[in-house]
C-alpha cells in the first residue's frame, strides 16, 4: 500500500445522548449526516476516487458515514468488522456517567494489558484485531484505501503505518476528531509518513 485515508465517523446519537462509545451502536445525527456529506465532497475534490477502495467498520455510525461518503465518491463499500471501535464489555450501551463510575483506574504501568471494565478488550487485544484487518487488506495487494472508522482505531492504524511499537501508547497517542480526515502516505524517499492528522477544515 502507498496511501491510507482514515475518516473518523461523524456525529452520532451517542455523542448527544451522553452514552458510552465503543460497541454502543447508534446512528448518525442530522448534523452527522451533513458532516459526512462534507467529508465526502472534500475527498472527491482532493483524490482520484477510482484509485481507492472504501472500507468501513460495521458499527452503524461508521457505516452510515461510509454510505453517505460512498455516494459522493462513487465507490462501493466493503465492511470489515476488525475496524470496529474498542469493545468495552458490560459498558456497552451504558451512560457516560455509569461508565465513569465503573471504569477501573488505569495503572501507572501495564496500561496496554489493563482490562478497564468487565468483558472489555485490552489495548493490546484491540490493537491485534486492528492489525489483523490491516494485514487482510495489505495481503489483497490494494495500493490505496479509505477506512471509515473510530477515534480509538485511528492511532493504532497510524502506529502500524509508521512501524512504531505499541508501547508508544503507554504515554502518548494521536488525537482524532469527529469527521476528521487523516492521511498516511509514502514520500519521495519511499518513507511512510503521517501527512495530515484529523483535518476538520471541511466542517467549518
Amino acid at each position: 500500500m502507498d496511501e491510507i485515508i482514515l475518516v473518523q465517523h461523524c456525529q452520532s446519537e451517542h455523542h448527544i445522548n451522553e452514552l458510552s462509545g465503543g460497541w454502543t451502536d447508534t446512528p448518525l445525527t442530522e448534523l452527522g449526516r451533513t458532516q459526512a456529506k462534507k467529508a465526502g465532497q472534500k475527498l472527491k475534490n482532493e483524490i482520484n476516487a477510482r484509485e481507492f477502495k472504501l472500507f468501513t467498520s460495521d458499527l452503524l455510525r461508521a457505516f452510515q458515514t461510509a454510505k453517505i461518503m460512498s455516494n459522493c465518491l462513487g465507490l462501493p463499500i466493503s465492511v470489515n468488522t476488525n475496524f470496529r471501535e474498542r469493545n468495552f464489555g458490560i459498558g456497552t450501551g451504558k451512560t457516560k456517567e455509569w461508565f465513569e463510575q465503573n471504569f477501573l483506574p488505569i495503572p501507572d504501568k501495564g496500561r496496554l494489558d489493563h482490562t478497564p471494565i468487565e468483558g472489555a478488550e485490552t489495548i493490546r487485544e484491540f490493537n491485534h484485531r486492528i492489525i489483523t484487518g490491516l494485514e487482510e487488506v495489505e495481503n489483497s495487494k490494494l495500493l490505496k484505501i479509505i477506512i471509515i472508522t473510530h477515534g480509538g482505531v485511528i492511532p493504532m492504524v497510524i502506529l502500524w503505518w509508521l512501524r512504531l511499537p505499541l508501547e508508544v501508547l503507554e504515554n502518548s497517542s494521536f488525537a482524532s476528531r469527529v469527521g476528521g480526515i487523516t492521511k498516511l502516505q509514502v514520500d519521495f524517499d519511499d518513507r511512510r509518513i503521517l501527512s495530515i492528522l484529523s483535518d476538520i477544515s471541511h466542517l467549518k
